[in-house]
């Protein structure tokens, strides 16, 4: 017979039935054995790897999202793809199915009666979060407000609200007899009346909390007092995609939406080695997710696990990094791609003729190995055409060898709701004469790359809302702007997070304002075709680089490697991590920093230190050293040199600067020969350089990275007008840091 929660309630009431010193035992008369038999099942040691995903697009009376469910397939394809688990171990829940007995028994059934002591279980939500008015069983005069997570039958008759209570989920995790527990909730709590903030959908229910159903406030008591002898058990490791005071939104990727925290943290899961904790893997993701949200949405994990957290899902032993799998293949050989490692920024503008080839490794060489050539895309879906004989096998992963840049990349911007019609028509009209812009689209239509808006409201420098009117509007935290600009135009991410000294005066045109954010607007293009050449992940050229404070004694604060040419011991990104301060690393004004880089190769390298600051500016450290010789093979450098002439002293604003270290077995010609070419430069041996030609130095590196590469015809023809990037022959690390 199925457990169902009453069962469940009455058998871990049971003497025997307590986690620890008496190992918690479910389920006892599922299968109608006898008991010692049962217990000794039990007992027995197992790997076994367990999982529950839930994922609601659609909603019985709230308005439906769009990315739950591709967050589900995110988190299926990584679990069976990358961290070993059985497909068959695996329940999914989306839709229909996903009521709130049905969620609360599978979690009962799938994994409380099955899992063992060292199992690995993992549970997912994505869908609304909310709060709920809940009775305080001594006292049923009084109320307070709970988190809430929105199953598909949201609502009862009256004013009953059908939610599950995350502190039910939360005792249910307490529940298990294994402690090697990940739950991953990406929701958020906050109950506005709006469902957008920028180009991104809010994953908050936006209605006033409703008093919880009486059976879920029940089944939540009588829980909690079965458990009280386990109060000193975690419930796992939770990550939540926003703190309760945030909110957490959906994007829309090229063809289809996903959560932004979920799409990044599996991005990057794709891309991890074993020597990675989950720590690792969630400040790059909180880093990326903070740079287009600020401090509306802030990851988060339980504080207690920070320094110990296990290898997120417990990687499989022989599962290998990479950046897609083969789903499949069509009559005419093409081989179909779901490509689940990429950035959602390169996948957009990722060209035709990239290619993959099998994950293997050690080095690779593009003229001995069968390859797989993108020809066309749709969404996280790519076609590919087989160079040479490959042996097609599906859930194969693959690895990333070529990356094709096009030649034609250019900004999205998207025009904010509340702009009127005749503001979007002349702003449309005055974008048209900006280099670089390539499209202009309505807020919430597709993917873009910043948004166009006016600035009136503003947030708490906390990152709490005053009120639901915070949200309506882009904001300003300057609080002496908020009466000269109120009203101005400006640039912000398409979270709706302010570029700094974007904004206008209130009484400037649209088309005047788009004039002024012409040089802003070539800072985004530059910074744009930068982000395209990361690849950490997939870099085979052997790097290591650790950014230090050098304030008194050197401080190593954020470490990045070729992971999949390197295997270290241990990558630990823990760095002086303070749970008040949040995931992202953070820097105070006044600290000097420089970047330790490490030639692991058995060849010369070259390198450039370029990205943008805190107030919004693209600038590189110009050394002569890197110009005139290369880092040679087994050498450690720094960049900028230790001198008494020149210190890379971080001088503000507060905000958030996105560094990168770009390495390459050839020398930057080009783009030093573009940097002399700066106003003012007069040729220091070290300087600090505010780049007035930012879209020229970026398409210069990406012209020396491509000469580098020097792929044959053969593998990649016709590319005149882009860049083809071979991943043997180039690294880009990226450095996200807050200025505090």
């Amino acid at each position: 017979m199925k457990l169902d929660r009453r069962s469940f309630l009455q058998q871990i009431g049971m003497t025997f039935l307590t986690w620890g010193g008496m190992s918690f035992i479910p389920n006892l008369g599922k299968f109608n054995q006898p008991i010692n038999r049962y217990i000794q099942t039990l007992a027995e040691p197992t790997n076994r790897k367990l999982a529950l995903l839930v994922g609601i697009n659609q909603y019985s009376n709230s308005n439906n999202l769009n990315g739950c469910i591709t967050d589900v397939e995110r988190q299926f394809e990584l679990l069976v793809h990358r961290f070993g688990f059985n497909p068959q171990d695996i329940v999914s829940l989306t839709g229909k199915q996903a009521t709130r007995e049905n969620i609360e028994n599978t979690f009962i059934e799938h994994l409380s009666s099955q899992a063992k002591e060292g199992d690995v279980v993992v549970f997912h939500f994505s869908g609304y979060g909310s709060k709920m008015k809940v009775k305080n069983y001594k006292n049923e005069l009084e109320y307070g407000l709970a988190n809430s997570l929105v199953p598909t039958d949201e609502v009862l008759q009256g004013k009953f609200s059908n939610h599950i209570l995350e502190e039910t989920l939360l005792l249910l995790g307490k529940s298990l007899a294994t402690e090697k527990v990940t739950m991953v909730l990406d929701t958020s709590y906050n109950n506005f009346e709006i469902d957008r903030i920028g180009n991104l959908r809010i994953r908050s229910q936006n209605k006033y909390p409703q008093e919880a159903a009486q059976e879920e406030l029940e089944y939540y008591i009588e829980l909690k007092q079965r458990l009280e002898n386990q109060n000193n058990k975690s419930p796992g490791t939770i990550i939540k995609a926003a703190g309760d005071n945030q909110i957490a939104t959906e994007a829309f990727g090229n063809g289809f939406y996903a959560g932004l925290f979920t799409y990044n943290l599996t991005k990057y899961l794709w891309g991890t080695t074993p020597a990675n904790t989950v720590l690792v893997s969630l400040r790059k993701t909180a880093s990326e997710v903070e740079s287009i949200m600020g401090k509306l949405q802030q990851p988060t994990v339980n504080q207690s696990e920070l320094s110990s957290l296990l290898t997120y899902y417990q990687m499989a032993d022989n599962s290998l990094p990479g950046e897609g799998i083969i789903i499949g293949k069509e009559e005419n050989g093409n081989i179909l791609i779901k490509l689940t490692g990429m950035s959602s920024q390169t996948l957009k503008n990722y060209g035709l003729n990239s290619c993959f080839a099998y994950a293997e490794e050690g080095d690779i060489n593009v003229n001995e190995i069968p390859l797989l050539s993108i020809r066309s895309k749709d969404g996280l879906i790519a076609k590919a055409q087989p160079l040479g004989q490959i042996n097609y096998q599906e859930g194969e992963v693959l690895q990333e060898v070529i990356r094709v840049i096009p030649g034609n990349v250019g900004l999205t911007v998207a025009l904010e709701n509340q702009l009127q019609r005749i503001e979007r028509v002349d702003a449309t009209s005055a974008f048209s004469n900006i280099y670089g812009v390539e499209s202009v689209v309505n807020s919430g239509e597709q993917a873009a790359d910043c948004l166009l808006a006016k600035a009136k409201l503003k947030v708490n420098l906390e990152g709490s809302f005053n009120t639901q009117q915070d949200l309506i509007t882009p904001y300003i935290e300057n609080e002496k702007e908020i009466g000269a600009l109120a009203g101005g135009y400006g640039l912000f991410s398409i979270g709706g997070i302010p570029i700094p000294n974007t904004i206008g005066q209130s009484s400037e045109a649209v088309k005047s304002a788009v004039f002024r954010l012409k040089p802003q607007l070539n800072i985004l293009m530059a910074a744009k075709l930068l982000r395209l050449t990361v690849n950490e992940a997939s870099s085979r050229l052997p790097v290591k680089v650790t950014l230090e404070i050098t304030n008194g004694e050197n401080q190593s604060f954020i470490k990045r490697e070729s992971v999949r040419q390197l295997k270290s011991t241990s990558l630990d990104d823990s760095f002086g991590l303070s749970p008040d301060e949040g995931l992202v690393p953070s820097i105070r004004i006044g600290s000097q920093i420089k970047y330790k880089v490490e030639n692991c190769s058995n060849r010369p390298i070259y390198g450039i230190i370029i990205g943008i600051n805190s107030d919004s500016n693209l600038i590189a450290i110009y050394t002569q050293q890197l110009k005139n010789k290369p880092i040679q093979e087994g050498k450690i450098v720094d960049l900028p040199e230790t001198s008494n002439f020149f210190n890379w002293t971080i001088l503000g604003p507060v905000g958030l600067s996105e560094i990168k270290i770009i390495c390459s077995d050839s020398p930057f010609s080009r783009t030093y020969e573009t940097i002399d070419t700066i106003e003012n430069y007069n040729g220091e041996e070290q300087k600090f350089l505010y780049l007035s030609n930012p879209v020229d130095v970026s398409k210069a590196i990406l012209s020396d990275l491509h000469n580098a590469s020097n792929i044959p015809e053969n593998i990649v023809s016709n590319n005149n007008d882009g860049y083809a990037l071979d991943v043997n022959h180039w690294a880009t690390f990226n450095f996200i840091y807050k200025v505090i």
